[in-house]
């Protein structure tokens, strides 16, 4: 075999063998779902029992920060001038609330821009295109949320997403059938800090947080 072809082969192998490990990659943070989605309830679940703090989460940025394309009225930004403008009929969920907003496909695939509320603007992101939210994302932003299976049981971050799966404390309303952060004698900010980190600015939503999180009951 000829030298130059035996040295592209070992490369396409090579390419080959790296591009399961990179599609594959999943970050070190957030909260990885290794319950079965059977072992969550949903926020909704809490309610008829809690219910000053199930109206406390309801009105924060967690509880929607992620929609479903069919419960936003009209889409944010300027379609008009964005750089992913084809695929505005393609939007399945829109991320995002405050300052800037993210759109994700029915495939689950990142769009490749950003548009910024306060600055009337898109921003090019050539890194999250085609990215598979549920994987790039999802550990934070989606509740019960496993990224090497692709599955989760509920947009945004729902009561479980803190608490743990609570199906087994729904059915039986027993304290010891729940995790409730800060009660084991860690602090409370554990939980929160597994995705409100240095990267970026995530931490600067906690940086005067003393707790507790919820209202008395």
């Amino acid at each position: 075999m000829q030298p130059v072809r035996l040295i592209f082969l070992l490369c396409l192998c090579c390419l080959l063998q790296a591009a399961p490990a990179r599609a594959q990659a999943i970050r070190d943070e957030g909260v990885i779902a290794t319950d079965p989605p059977e072992a969550y309830a949903g926020s909704a679940a809490c309610k008829a029992c809690h219910q000053a703090q199930y109206d406390h989460w309801s009105g924060t940025l967690k509880a929607r920060f992620v929609r479903y394309r069919k419960d936003v009225g009209a889409l944010p930004g300027k379609w008009g001038k964005s750089p992913v403008a084809a695929d505005k009929d393609k939007v399945f969920v829109v991320v995002g609330l405050h300052r800037k907003v993210a759109f994700v496909d029915a495939d689950w695939r990142v769009l490749g821009a950003e548009y910024l509320l306060g600055k009337g603007k898109w921003k090019e992101r050539p890194g999250w295109a085609r990215s598979d939210y549920r994987s790039k994302c999802g550990m934070c932003h989606l509740t019960g949320c496993n990224p090497y299976e692709k599955r989760f049981t509920e947009p945004g971050v729902g009561c479980e997403a803190c608490h743990g799966p609570g199906k087994r404390h729904a059915e039986s309303e027993a304290p010891s059938d729940i995790t409730t952060p800060g009660r084991d004698g860690s602090p409370a900010l554990d939980t929160c800090r597994r995705c409100h980190n240095d990267r970026n600015n995530h931490a600067e939503a906690i940086r005067s947080f003393t707790g507790p999180y919820h209202p008395a009951r």
